[in-house]
């Protein structure tokens, strides 16, 4: 008798649904696992894409993984964003990116916004999520840290998708932008974080 070889990985996950949503909602540990009733009050309301953040919390959790099943489990389309750290070190981006193994993600967004990173920390950023992906992954900030960070009148990375965050609560991808870091606009809007991070996409 011929014992089948283990599987050295699991099944991949369903493919995403076909049709991009406007409207995506991102989370994080903060909200610990997400039950079926979540995807149920927030698709009635029109969303159905879920970004979720790629990270293990200081107790040793992660819900990266159950969070991108019950998305899928709902029939959302899901994406990824990791935490970029000033002067970030290869290996930790490389520990969150697996906590993304096996689901397809509709993108990856490497996410800036502590002040002290520099061009060289971004750059290293987006060249680990490039390779993991196998796309450009896309720069999730917005015009204030840029600004701090004293980066806003260069172009450094205008070729690729921005999601910024502008809190004025319109969920308009167009309303309000203004443009810095060489983007004339951007791809996803976070317009709110009440009660939890909304966001509205070009499509």
């Amino acid at each position: 008798m011929t014992v089948a070889a283990p599987l050295l990985y699991p099944p991949q996950r369903p493919a995403q649904p076909s049709v991009v949503p406007a409207q995506w909602l991102d989370v994080s540990n903060h909200q610990g696992n997400l039950p079926p009733g979540f995807f149920e009050v927030w698709g009635a309301r029109g969303y159905g894409g879920l970004v979720v953040q790629g990270v293990q919390g200081h107790d040793g959790q992660s819900y990266t993984r159950q969070q991108l099943h019950a998305a899928q489990t709902a029939g959302w389309r899901i994406a990824g964003y990791v935490w970029l750290n000033a002067r970030q070190d290869l290996g930790r981006i490389e520990t969150r990116l697996r906590y993304f193994g096996h689901f397809a993600l509709d993108f990856l967004a490497l996410d800036v916004e502590e002040m002290g990173t520099t061009r060289g920390d971004i750059d290293l950023g987006l060249a680990v999520c490039d390779e993991y992906q196998g796309a450009p992954a896309w720069v999730y900030t917005a015009k204030w840290v840029f600004d701090g960070l004293g980066l806003s009148d260069n172009k450094y990375w205008a070729d690729r998708n921005l999601w910024t965050a502008k809190y004025d609560g319109i969920p308009d991808v167009d309303a309000g932008f203004e443009p810095y870091g060489g983007w004339a606009r951007c791809m996803m809007k976070q317009y709110t974080d009440v009660p939890l991070d909304q966001n509205v996409r070009r499509v």
